[in-house]
């Protein structure tokens, strides 16, 4: 592994405004690999060697700002990341234990990438699906999907690289007012550019024969009918002779996303008062989680489940809970 970093510190104002980049570059190569053995060689035949490389790049940057006027005062502090990694190299025997095809590899790639089909909308007419290529389970309502090839079949070299489960960018803004008694914090974290599994479409909000035995989401109610053919949800089926739970841009969705995090309210109570009391400091508080969270509910690309943060899986799909929580500090 052969790795550059650099970073830069800086002070202006009278350290007012302060801030820091930082930018790394590392080279890995001859990353250990287990190639795949054909079942009739035994488990003796199974060899691990060098081979693999991968290139990962990112920077970070941070700036905060601090001023006061009287009793007012406050600071804000904003972070930046960005990181992105790259397969560069992989022995011809491990190329197929990863995600693509004959004509597409996983090379040049992120080893976060996601392989899959695009949609093109549903079919609308019989017309539409006489005329289109050979997919095999096409109807009436069903999602179509492009024909990247052009060979007139829809089959796994019509898959392209759909984007990777990497954010492109991670965010947080922290905010400090100050005004005599009071204060009062808040953070926001978010996300551009990622990509996530959406198993709540899959479960229950977009097909309702995939999984047997669960409630279905009340969106279900607008599935493409013939009377209702602006919908993206398919017609209901309690088939599946179109393989729609296949990797594709339908189930796998925009994950980008902004939340408040954490805020928090605080007033402390004057000396003054306190001194009749035999106090030393009182403290009130009332804090909150998950507060307010935006991302895109609308479209084919939106995200169906409750938080993107924490995307349902098949194991476990509780979201994170908005927690407030009231307290009061005393020292006596």
């Amino acid at each position: 592994t052969s790795e550059l970093n650099f970073g830069l510190d800086f002070g202006l104002l009278g350290q007012k405004l302060t801030g820091s980049f930082d930018y790394f570059s590392r080279k890995t190569k001859d990353i250990l690999t287990t190639p795949p053995i054909l079942g009739v060689i035994g488990e003796g035949g199974t060899q691990t060697v060098n081979g693999a490389s991968m290139d990962n790049k990112g920077w970070e940057f941070n700036l905060g700002y601090t001023a006061n006027s009287g009793d007012f005062n406050y600071s804000f502090r904003v972070n930046l990341s960005h990181f992105a990694d790259k397969i560069t190299y992989l022995p011809p025997s491990v190329v197929r234990d990863y995600p693509g095809n004959t004509e597409q590899t996983i090379i040049n790639h992120s080893r976060t990438s996601i392989f899959g089909y695009v949609t093109d909308g549903l079919f609308q007419s019989q017309a539409e699906v006489d005329s289109y290529a050979n997919q095999p389970g096409k109807g009436i309502g069903r999602i179509r999907y492009k024909d990247l090839n052009g060979d007139g079949k829809i089959d796994q070299l019509d898959q392209t690289w759909l984007g990777t489960t990497n954010p492109k960018l991670i965010y947080g803004v922290t905010g400090e007012l100050y005004y005599k008694n009071f204060s009062l914090t808040l953070f926001v974290t978010g996300v551009q550019g990622v990509l996530v599994n959406d198993l709540a479409k899959q479960e229950k909000n977009s097909f309702l024969g995939l999984v047997a035995g669960m409630n279905k989401g009340v969106s279900l109610l607008d599935a493409w009918t013939p009377q209702n053919t602006g919908s993206t949800i398919p017609m209901l089926s309690f088939s599946n002779n179109n393989s729609e739970n296949r990797s594709s841009d339908y189930t796998i969705v925009n994950g980008s996303y902004v939340k408040l995090q954490m805020a928090q309210l605080n007033y402390n109570i004057p000396p003054e008062i306190l001194s009749r009391i035999k106090l030393q400091s009182v403290r009130v508080f009332c804090s909150g989680e998950n507060l307010l969270l935006f991302f895109q509910k609308k479209g084919t690309a939106a995200f169906t489940g409750p938080d993107p943060e924490v995307p349902p899986t098949i194991s476990t799909g509780y979201p994170k809970p908005v927690k407030v929580t009231f307290g009061c500090d005393i020292s006596f």
